[in-house]
């Protein structure tokens, strides 16, 4: 028997308008001051994105991922308009203002092939969502959650040791992560269950905490696309707890970057070219302590700033135009087929493969150097930036509208399935975690969704059904496959 969907059809068309038209309006309350005309695009595009690809009850992954890019490209322009600052003198460049609107623009023809691709919402999908949810306790959801946080952990420590089949048993590394979406969902939806989802939530946060690159802000995260997802309204209290969320994340988020370089020095144990953990994992707790113990407001301060430094990422994109075309000509696509053939080219079959230096290839199309693969880091252009190297200002917008349907033919694979409950948690892992960052290049990006997207596809294939039997739900999944819901919905 079909359930009401969270979101009525109507209610869905009027809150997309709605958000369009706000964000309309911001563009036009931006429009006087400095980076007037760019801020304002920033809001357009942004109103785009969510009216195009904000769909209730299902996973908002790709609403997300495409939210964070777009405050990458938008960060420095509505700071800007604030304080009075021109994106050119930030940038200390000409090509500031226009990095901006090109990222921008490249973010928008991507949420137009992913929209193409997805056609218009089927409402059978979160009725399914919804129904398989309830169909396991929030016990056995939080018993799923401790295996997968368990398998996880496994995952993660074989792969740094298996050389060529890293690329295939790093994907099981993201099980705690899936798994604690589809809790979130679970008890965000039901209205109980908190204290397991505080529970899984405080170990996730100490296993990132303590990891190299401290990505406790993942958590939070999962968090927030699994609650949108699980909200039946959006009523005050999802405001206020989403917002004390937000400030949660931001204060922590500051907290750690004034701390993380010596934090990371710390844990390299005097080899700054180890990207690794060299210390005892008692000495490693007592040092984090002894640092965040020691944090100022002048440390607060100094890492707010060297956050937001950190959230942009139009400033190499701008460095690049300063060079691109008018001393080094576009490279009419040489980026990426060399990121296509590495991703088809796996470790295992071909050993002698070279390790991906993005600096290397920053170096080539800027004048100010970075740090390379010699320091122990490594520092990308973005993959937006290298499609403009590519293939110039009109060409990079085809390229990212194709991506977009490459991005979205990889989210229906998982949605439009006959367990779309495991694909919601799958999706937030592979296109909200996986695809979120402006800074990542087109090889990380392309061979982590198509790694992710085989793997985790071969594992939904096996583990969709026998959940479905184990919920006694078998009947519903082939009443799903009878009604054909792999086919794609009119566009």
């Amino acid at each position: 028997m079909m359930t009401k969907s969270n979101v009525s059809k109507g209610n869905t068309h009027q809150i997309r308008r709605g958000f369009f038209w706000y964000c309309l309006l911001l563009g036009f309350l931006f429009l006087p001051m400095e980076n007037g005309m760019a801020s304002c695009f920033s809001w357009i595009v942004l109103g785009v994105i969510g009216a195009l690809l904000w769909r209730p009850g299902e996973s908002p992954a790709l609403v997300f991922a495409l939210s964070v890019q777009w405050l990458q490209a938008s960060i420095v322009l509505l700071y800007g308009s604030i304080t009075g600052i021109s994106a050119v003198d930030y940038h200390q460049g000409e090509f500031g203002n226009e990095a901006a609107l090109l990222c921008l623009g490249g973010l928008m023809f991507l949420a137009m092939g992913i929209r193409v691709i997805s056609g218009r919402q089927d409402p059978r999908v979160a009725v399914r969502i919804a129904e398989q949810a309830r169909s396991i306790s929030i016990r056995r959801m939080f018993g799923i959650w401790c295996i997968a946080f368990i398998i996880a952990l496994i995952a993660k420590e074989v792969s740094i040791r298996s050389g060529g089949l890293r690329q295939f048993i790093l994907p099981f590394a993201s099980l705690g992560m899936i798994a604690l979406s589809l809790l979130t969902y679970k008890v965000i939806s039901e209205g109980k269950g908190s204290v397991l989802l505080g529970c899984a939530v405080m170990a996730e946060l100490v296993v990132q905490l303590l990891g190299f690159f401290s990505s406790f802000k993942l958590v939070f995260f999962v968090l927030m696309m699994g609650s949108v997802a699980g909200m039946r309204r959006i009523t005050a209290r999802h405001v206020f707890l989403g917002a004390s969320l937000f400030l949660i994340l931001v204060f922590l988020l500051v907290g750690y970057t004034s701390i993380k370089m010596e934090y990371r020095t710390l844990l390299q144990g005097g080899n700054n070219n180890l990207q690794g953990i060299a210390i005892s994992r008692n000495a490693q707790v007592s040092g984090l302590i002894s640092l965040v113990s020691g944090i100022t407001w002048r440390n607060f301060d100094e890492g707010a700033h060297e956050m937001l430094s950190r959230i942009d990422y139009t400033h190499y994109f701008s460095k690049v135009q300063e060079q691109v075309p008018d001393h080094i000509p576009h490279e009419n696509g040489r980026l990426w087929r060399e990121a296509i053939m590495f991703v088809a080219m796996p470790r295992i079959l071909f050993p002698n493969k070279p390790i991906v230096d993005d600096s290397k290839k920053t170096n080539t199309y800027i004048i100010e150097k970075v740090a390379g693969m010699d320091r122990g880091t490594t520092v990308s252009l973005g993959y937006i930036c290298e499609t403009f190297i590519d293939f110039g200002r009109i060409g990079m917008m085809f390229v990212m509208f194709l991506l977009g349907l490459f991005v979205g033919w990889g989210q229906r694979m998982f949605v439009y399935s006959a367990y779309p409950f495991l694909g919601m948690g799958i999706v937030i892992q592979i296109f909200g975690l996986g695809f979120h960052l402006m800074e990542s290049s087109t090889t990380i990006l392309l061979g982590g969704i198509v790694i992710q997207c085989i793997i985790l596809w071969s594992a939904f294939a096996v583990f969709a059904r026998s959940i479905g039997r184990i919920q006694g739900h078998a009947p519903l999944l082939q009443a799903a496959l009878r009604e054909n819901l792999t086919e794609s919905p009119k566009t």
